[in-house]
């Protein structure tokens, strides 16, 4: 049973939060996104809010609610690996609430956005132990409580009776990395069914080894014990010593054989599942069947390679070598000379080592590591200034070129010098199309930008021959660099926006200037999102002010840009938000 402090401390944490939510009318309980650890947080909450009357929605219907109080549901989205999301949730609450309520939450505020969107916040934030809390009192209004997961009901669970030793390390973009996984390592937080299957996992064993906050929280309180590995920032440490004092939870020591030895970093293919593996050599030998033709001379009169491969990182090194890797790889079997340039956006000193070792193997990288999180946006802005050459590859940090892909590309824009860019053919680890160029339809007040044959795969013979399209996503591009003087990319666009709006703006004044190919073909290792975005619904709200209406628009990965008046504003950052009330 858990220790009558923590008991009392447990107590004072739910007077707390209660007393802050009050009796407000209409209060609603914004459910957030995650794993099976999450779906615990959910149902803590839950019980928590028992004695109130409340409604509950997931995020994806959060910009079509309104209402008096909003409960942002707690949990570690507000640090640096899954940033990407919460701040603008927060934003949107505030947008469409009178008042906002965090719930207890772990804040990174050394990451940009996250530090921004509290400062600029007036909402009530809690934070679930007191680094995140020491960080975040100066920025806003700040209180303490416990994880809402202990306000679950763990008892019908603790009665199984545990043997043996199970290591649930993770295995995404809040491991450090720095340690091999065990043999026996099972993510149960990623494998699990269900939530019950989870909760028994963990009961059924005597020890619980991990990195994951949830279940070293879950396997505390159903009474086992606990040695835990720190992730990537200070969470599941502070997490410990703040909720968890009193339990038999301890630092594992990393010295022992579990987990193992640091993995060094090196230039090779994207590490991914056996399954992943298959289709990537499939498509090798796809892409090997259709090999490009001769391409023009590859360097300028002093020796200059034409092209510059531009990769933007940030927290995915292992990607980012990989996705580095390919370039390599292509441009060797295709004796087309390339500059390989990576900016690193603000990202953490050991992501910084493995891709500063992973330079010393190929030392003509030249690698920049941006202090500021310049967003996929400004750090393609940034390698625009530094390149010289007169094309440049724009290559997502989780892609990889299949063989030949730079050559078609090369080919491609060497056969029309009236384009301005063309876009790879992009492949999902299930085999199926992501995107092979799109399209966009205008009407009065919307821009409907659609992704060509996403969904169909290679074997269907669905895909059309190479040629012209209204716009090209940046996964894997190749673009003259003059067009982007002409046309500079705007460094306040989101991630996943700035191309369809820089392709928009130049479509307006050269239609007909973009291009897809069939035949260079890459795979993207997309990794699970904070949120479905096919399920991502924000409608239009005119918010009270003489030149703007703004808001994000994502269905079936269609954006919907609103059209304002005078002209367009497409600022999906929520620093340029129109502020609420104004």
């Amino acid at each position: 049973m858990p220790p009558r402090s923590h008991q009392e401390h447990l107590r004072q944490s739910r007077e707390e939060i209660l007393e802050a939510i009050g009796e407000h009318p209409d209060l609603v309980f914004v459910r957030g996104f995650g794993n099976r650890g999450d779906e615990l947080i959910w149902a803590g909450t839950r019980s928590l809010l028992e004695v109130l009357v409340y409604r509950e929605i997931g995020i994806e219907e959060l910009p079509g609610a309104s209402g008096g109080t909003a409960l942002i549901c707690g949990g570690g989205a507000f640090c640096r690996s899954f940033h990407e999301l919460m701040p603008h949730v927060l934003a949107i609450a505030e947008l469409r609430f009178e008042r906002v309520i965090v719930l207890p939450s772990s804040f990174d505020t050394s990451v940009d956005a996250v530090r921004a969107a509290l400062r600029r916040s007036s909402a009530l934030v809690f934070a679930r132990e007191r680094e995140s809390y020491r960080r975040i009192q100066p920025l806003c209004d700040a209180r303490l409580a416990h994880d809402c997961a202990f306000f679950f009901d763990f008892s019908p669970y603790r009665a199984t009776p545990g043997r043996g030793t199970l290591n649930a390390f993770r295995h995404d973009g809040e491991s450090t990395g720095e340690h091999a996984l065990p043999s026996d390592n099972d993510d149960i937080s990623t494998t699990a069914g269900s939530m019950d299957t989870w909760m028994r996992r963990i009961a059924a064993h005597e020890l619980i080894r991990t990195d994951r906050a949830h279940v070293m929280i879950a396997a505390a309180m159903l009474d086992k014990r606990v040695e835990f590995v720190p992730g990537s920032y200070f969470k599941v440490s502070a997490i410990a010593e703040y909720a968890l004092s009193g339990f038999p939870v301890t630092r594992l020591d990393t010295e022992q054989p579990t987990p193992a030895d640091r993995v060094g970093a090196r230039l090779a293919p994207i590490p991914c599942s056996p399954p992943t593996k298959a289709r990537r050599e499939r498509l090798k030998a796809q892409a090997a069947a259709t090999p490009p033709p001769p391409a023009q001379a590859s360097s300028d009169a002093h020796g200059v390679p034409r092209i510059t491969a531009v990769i933007i990182s940030h927290e995915r090194p292992e990607m980012a070598l990989g996705a580095i890797h390919s370039v390599i790889q292509t441009a060797e079997q295709a004796r087309v000379p390339v500059s390989l340039l990576v900016i690193d956006n603000n990202s953490s000193e050991y992501t910084r080592r493995l891709l500063s070792e992973g330079r010393e193997e190929h030392p003509s990288i030249e690698l920049h590591f941006s202090d500021d999180d310049l967003g996929r946006a400004g750090g393609r802005g940034l390698a625009l200034e530094l390149a010289k050459s007169e094309l440049v590859l724009f290559l997502d940090e989780a892609a990889e070129l299949m063989p030949g892909s730079l050559a078609q590309l090369l080919c491609e824009l060497d056969r029309h010098p009236e384009a301005y860019a063309v876009g790879a053919t992009v492949l999902l680890p299930d085999g199926r199309i992501a995107q092979s160029g799109g399209w966009y339809r205008e009407s009065r007040e919307v821009v409907h930008f659609t992704l060509a044959h996403a969904g169909a795969t290679l074997e269907q013979g669905e895909l059309s021959p190479s040629g012209a399209c209204d716009w090209i996503p940046g996964t894997a591009t190749l673009a003259r660099r003059a067009a982007f003087e002409q046309f500079p990319l705007d460094p306040k666009m989101s991630s996943s926006c700035e191309d369809a709006e820089w392709c928009l703006r130049v479509a307006d004044s050269r239609p007909g200037c973009f291009r897809r190919s069939r035949e260079a073909l890459a795979l993207h290792h997309t990794e699970q999102r904070p949120l479905d975005y096919s399920d991502l619904r924000v409608r239009a709200r005119r918010q009270r002010t003489s030149t703007a209406a703004m808001a994000v628009c994502c269905e079936r990965l269609t954006w919907i840009r609103f059209r304002c008046c005078p002209g367009w504003l497409n600022r999906m950052a929520p620093s340029n938000w129109p502020a609420r009330g104004s």
